[in-house]
C-alpha cells in the first residue's frame, strides 16, 4: 500500500492540482493499471487523493465534520433540515452563476441525467436572474431510466430502468415549447454523445453529472474534457465518497486524462452534491 500512496502523490501533484500519468510514472507492480490502483484505496488515501485532486479532503467520517445533523427519515425535522439545506444550496449556486456572469465565463449549461427536469428548471431561472438568458441549457437523458449498472464498479442500490420519465412529460414540466434555449438530447450516453446534435455543443460553463452510475458518468466526463471553460462549475449529484465505485470512480479515472485542467473544491451540498471549480492551467485563477 505504501507503493500505491507514493504513486498517487507523484501522479496527483500538489494540492488542488492534477497531473497526467506519464510513461515513467506508472502504478506499482501489484496494481497493473489505474483501475486496479483505484480499487485498492483506503479511507485515508481517499482523503489524501481528494485533497490533491481538488484541494480539500471531503470526509466520509462524520466524527470529523462539525456541520452535520442526523435525524430519522420519518422525523418531521428531517424534512425541515433538508428543505433549508436545499434552499442554501440554491442560493450558493445562484451566487456562483452571478459571479460567472460578472467575470464573463462563457459557455452553455448542461445536465447529464435530468429525470423529471427539476434542476434544468432551476438552472433556467438562475441564468435568467444572472442576466444569462442568451445561454443554452442542455438536458441529456435516455428518458428510459438508468442503463445497466456495472457489476463491480457500482453499488447494489442502482437498478436498470430507475428514474425513468418520458420525454413528453419532461417537455411539459419544462415548458420546452415556450423556452427555445432549453435543448433536450435523447438517448443513452454511449450513443447520444456521438450524434451530431451533441457534437455541436460548444463550451460549457456549468455541468451537472447526475448519471448515478460509473460508466455513463465517465462517458459524460470524457465528453466534457475539451468543453469545460476556465471558471466552469462541475457538479456531481451522487458523489460516492469512494473512488472505487460510481461517480467517484469515474472522476478518478478521468482526471488523469485532462492535464490541461485543475479543480478546486467549492462545497458539498445536501444529498452528496459535490461542486468543483474547473480551471485551465494556462490561465490565472481569478475565482
Amino acid at each position: 500500500m505504501a507503493n500505491l500512496l507514493r504513486w498517487m502523490r507523484r501522479t496527483s501533484g500538489s494540492p488542488g492540482t492534477t497531473a497526467p500519468i506519464s510513461e515513467d510514472v506508472q502504478p506499482p507492480a501489484e496494481y497493473p493499471d489505474v483501475s486496479a490502483a483505484i480499487s485498492a484505496i483506503t479511507t485515508k488515501e481517499y482523503l489524501e487523493m481528494s485533497a490533491r485532486f481538488f484541494g480539500a479532503g471531503t470526509h466520509r467520517d462524520l466524527r470529523n465534520v462539525k456541520l452535520a445533523s442526523i435525524y430519522l427519515r420519518d422525523d418531521e425535522f428531517f424534512s425541515r433540515c433538508l428543505e433549508v439545506l436545499q434552499q442554501v444550496e440554491s442560493e450558493k449556486i445562484q451566487k456562483l452563476i452571478n459571479d460567472q456572469a460578472a467575470k464573463r465565463v462563457g459557455g452553455s449549461f448542461a445536465e447529464f441525467g435530468i429525470f423529471q427536469g427539476a434542476w434544468i428548471e432551476r438552472l433556467f431561472h438562475m441564468t435568467e436572474s444572472a442576466g444569462l438568458s442568451d445561454r443554452h441549457i442542455y438536458g441529456f437523458d435516455s428518458f428510459k431510466g438508468l442503463s445497466k449498472p456495472h457489476e463491480t464498479f457500482d453499488v447494489a442500490f442502482w437498478k436498470e430502468g430507475m428514474y425513468a420519465a418520458s420525454r413528453a412529460d419532461v417537455e411539459k414540466n419544462l415548458k420546452v415549447a415556450e423556452r427555445p434555449r432549453i435543448k433536450l438530447i435523447e438517448g443513452f450516453f454511449d450513443e447520444s454523445l456521438e450524434r451530431d446534435d451533441a457534437k455541436t455543443v460548444g463550451k460549457i460553463a456549468f455541468a451537472r453529472i447526475d448519471c448515478d452510475i460509473y460508466e455513463p458518468a465517465k462517458r459524460c466526463l470524457e465528453f466534457l474534457s475539451s468543453r469545460l471553460e476556465h471558471g466552469a462549475i462541475l457538479v456531481f449529484d451522487d458523489w460516492t465518497h469512494d473512488y472505487s465505485v460510481g461517480e467517484g470512480r469515474a472522476f478518478a479515472e478521468w482526471v488523469v486524462t485532462v492535464p490541461h485542467l485543475r479543480f478546486k473544491f467549492i462545497f458539498l451540498g445536501p444529498w452528496d452534491h459535490l461542486h468543483l471549480r474547473v480551471l485551465h492551467r494556462d490561465q490565472d485563477d481569478i475565482f
